[in-house]
């Protein structure tokens, strides 16, 4: 499947695979972007809009999995 939207820097989305909600920090070109995932809200609902330490959470994703959060 396609994308047909455009993801930027700083945009935020979800990853398909996992649910899990992250922020666009790099773009890698070929359709790759690199994520820095939100803390999870069902492990600590209190820091659930803290983003984790860039070294510990997030990867490399194709743009068709990941969904954009308007």
């Amino acid at each position: 499947m396609l994308s047909c939207v455009e993801m930027h820097i700083g945009d935020n989305v979800r990853v398909r695979s996992s649910g899990r909600h992250a922020r666009i920090i790099e773009d890698h070109g070929h359709s790759r972007q690199r994520v820095l995932l939100y803390s999870d809200p069902d492990v600590d609902a209190l820091d659930s809009a803290t983003i984790e330490d860039e070294d510990d959470a997030g990867g490399i994703y194709d743009t068709d999995d990941l969904e954009l959060i308007p």
